[in-house]
């Protein structure tokens, strides 16, 4: 009796739980405090004898299993599974039991161990691993880590794709081996970042121009750190690689510098251009003067040279604007032009010592279109000098020009509005694989070897800055078409202006200009019109004499202003002040700098017209005119 009390005690004492139950109908013979602990019962062990098991817990696929393995073998060892309290709370045991045979009863004797803490300790870190996996994978840098010989252990998803090396071939490897870095400039092997974070427990990090050698050869320029992997002691049990692929932040920061020395070289096409072109129009003052001194009883051979140093004069002011555009851009100058003509002179300029040939297509009855000459011939060029590079042993190019319907369906924004004029050169070279045509217009990308990779690009800006749209059609080996639309215009075609003569006009002009050869040839140029003209060095002496004249009731007909004077009042700060004495003042400002925004909307800023330099006779005197009407 004593023992019986004793091993009582012990049951009762115990944390697991120990039960007999009816094997027959499942009925709680006996459970001790741990029983009824683990099912988280708020009953005393007495309360809950007597009692079916599928009353006290609420069963699971696995629970039954239980009674079917007891059915095969008349017992149970260390069987896991899962139930819930009548509470809803999880529970994992682990079941032992057997079998016997009281008073002709079979009888089941269990215990169970709770083992919930522990199962629901190993679902977390399952669950954390899987975590950690899943955001291994995701992330956009390469990951690799190794245990403390060096060895690999894991990679991620973008380790493999950079390193070439998936995880079950690289796991236990010598990271060396997986992770191939190489001095960009020396091709060296570079050290081994982790060998120095497992000897000194240290973060390290890559030198710049560092090289990874993907496992299939390819190369790329990567950024890294590699840091110690610590235990809960401290201990270093491994390290842990990140690393990225640094092309596109390379690209990016070249292509910045790119920018930066461009815009210097802005700077310095705008002076050079408004230099040489303030020098290009003395030199066309006193072409013009010559043949006007020559006239029509002098040497014909005189005034042919005249004219073609005259056209060479315009030959050069083009380049000029080429290199403007390239550097900076700029606003459209634009005036009512025959693009036919532009596009003529434009291509057969860019094909000349070329050992392709140019067919011109350009219907007679194209439409007039408001443009900027220089800027849509340098359009011209650029996809004409396009066609050459594609056909290097030579080939046909054609050029040509037609009028179009403005397309419907479309919003007014998707499309320049009617009527539009269609400009395309074709050429018959090897055309532009799929893969490039999203990129042919960005900056710098070519793939011929030589050229900037610039000019598709400032065509496409150019276009875009008329209104205009471009497109591409391309076939390989067959060639390629670009095609441009440009707004149009219905004014009709007037006969060509006689070349002005001595004496045609009348009227006061105020000239200023910072050039003393611009004051004296283009002076020269309006008195020949019959304009009697005032020079001014700069602002200040224009506005004082514009006063002045005003003042005694005498005020000019005219202004001609130069927008830059280097150090001194231009013709944008003169222009206000003028039309703070006369609002009703007709001024035409004149620049060598081709791209000034001013000159693209004169009209906002004071001014009734534009002189872009160097000009002719002809322009000069139509410029007046057209003012001196307006």
């Amino acid at each position: 009796m004593e023992t019986a009390s004793l091993f009582k005690r012990i049951l009762d004492f115990t944390g697991d739980g120990v039960y007999r139950y009816s094997f027959d109908d499942s009925r709680v013979l006996y459970c001790n405090p741990g029983f009824v602990r683990i099912l988280d019962l708020d009953l005393p062990p007495e309360a809950v004898v007597g009692r079916r098991l599928d009353e006290l817990m609420v069963y699971t696929e696995r629970t039954g299993t239980v009674r079917q393995a007891i059915d095969r073998t008349g017992e149970i060892h260390g069987f896991e599974y899962h139930f819930q309290t009548l509470k809803g709370e999880d529970r994992w045991v682990i079941h032992d039991s057997f079998i016997i045979e009281e008073n002709g009863m079979r009888i089941v004797e269990a215990v169970v161990k709770d083992q919930t803490a522990v199962i629901q300790a190993r679902q977390a870190l399952l669950e954390e691993k899987e975590r950690l996996a899943v955001t291994l994978r995701s992330i956009g840098d390469g990951v690799i880590a190794t245990d403390t010989d060096g060895r690999v252990q894991m990679l991620n998803k973008a380790a493999e794709s950079l390193t070439g090396w998936k995880q079950a071939e690289a796991a236990g490897r010598p990271l060396t081996e997986v992770f191939d870095i190489r001095s960009e400039y020396t091709r060296e092997v570079c050290p081994n970042p982790v060998a120095r974070v497992l000897a000194e427990g240290v973060v390290v990090g890559l030198a710049n121009h560092t090289l990874l050698i993907a496992r299939d050869g390819v190369e790329r320029p990567i950024a890294d750190s590699s840091a110690p992997i610590r235990d809960s002691g401290s201990r270093v049990i491994g390290a842990v690689l990140v690393f990225r692929d640094a092309t596109q932040e390379r690209l990016k920061i070249e292509e910045a510098t790119r920018l930066s020395k461009l815009d210097s070289l802005g700077v310095l096409a705008g002076g050079i251009a408004h230099d040489f072109n303030n020098v290009l129009t003395s030199i066309l003052g006193s072409i013009a003067l010559a043949r006007l001194a020559n006239g029509s009883s002098g040497p014909p051979r005189a005034n042919e040279l005249l004219e073609s140093a005259e056209t060479a004069c315009f030959r050069a002011k083009d380049l000029t604007g080429q290199l403007l555009t390239f550097a900076k851009g700029g606003d459209p100058v634009k005036k009512t032009a025959d693009l036919g003509g532009i596009v003529r002179e434009s291509a057969a300029f860019a094909l000349t010592g070329s050992n392709c040939k140019a067919r011109f297509d350009i219907a007679p009855d194209l439409k007039l279109a408001e443009v900027d000459p220089g800027q849509i011939g340098q359009v011209v060029q650029n996809l004409v000098i396009n066609a050459m590079q594609a056909m290097p042993d030579g080939g046909l190019i054609t050029v040509g020009a037609r009028n179009v319907a403005s397309p419907t369906g479309r919003s007014p924004d998707a499309q320049p509005a009617a009527p539009c004029v269609e400009l395309w050169v074709s050429d018959t070279g090897v055309g532009i694989p799929a893969k490039h045509l999203p990129r042919i217009f960005d900056p710098y990308f070519t793939t011929k070897q030589k050229g900037s990779g610039f000019g598709l690009s400032v065509t496409h800006t150019i276009i875009e800055r008329h209104r205009g749209k471009i497109r591409v059609e391309t076939k390989l080996g067959a060639g390629t078409t670009f095609r441009i639309t440009l707004p149009a215009t219905d004014q009709p075609r007037h006969p060509a202006r006689e070349p002005a003569t001595r004496g045609q006009a009348a009227g006061r002009v105020l000239l200023m200009d910072d050039e003393p050869s611009i004051l004296r040839f283009s002076g020269a140029m309006l008195e020949s019109l019959g304009y009697t003209v005032t020079g001014a060095a700069d602002g200040a002496s224009a506005v004082a004499l514009f006063a002045e004249a005003h003042g005694r009731g005498e005020p000019f007909d005219l202004v001609i202003l130069d927008l830059t004077v280097p150090g001194g009042m231009g013709g944008r700060e003169a222009i206000k002040r003028m039309r703070e004495l006369d609002p009703e003042v007709k001024a035409i400002v004149s620049s060598g700098y081709s791209t000034d925004a001013v000159l693209g909307n004169h009209a906002a800023h004071g001014f009734s017209g534009v002189l872009t330099k160097p000009y002719r006779l002809a322009e000069l005197s139509e410029a007046v005119a057209a003012v001196q009407a307006g």
